[in-house]
């Protein structure tokens, strides 16, 4: 989707978006950790039995 447009920001303009920006997953992303996570607990807890 890159128009090939270069996009310029001040220095202050891009602190303020990757502050806002930091710590946030993308809710799809967490779907798919949480689905991961639950399949490798299986794995990890089908030796323990």
């Amino acid at each position: 989707m890159c128009s090939g447009e270069a996009v310029v920001l001040s220095p202050e303009e891009f602190r303020r978006l990757s502050r806002a920006a930091s710590g946030k997953v993308h809710p799809v992303v967490q779907e798919l950790h949480a689905e991961s996570a639950r399949r490798w607990a299986k794995v990890y807890e089908a030796p323990a039995k």
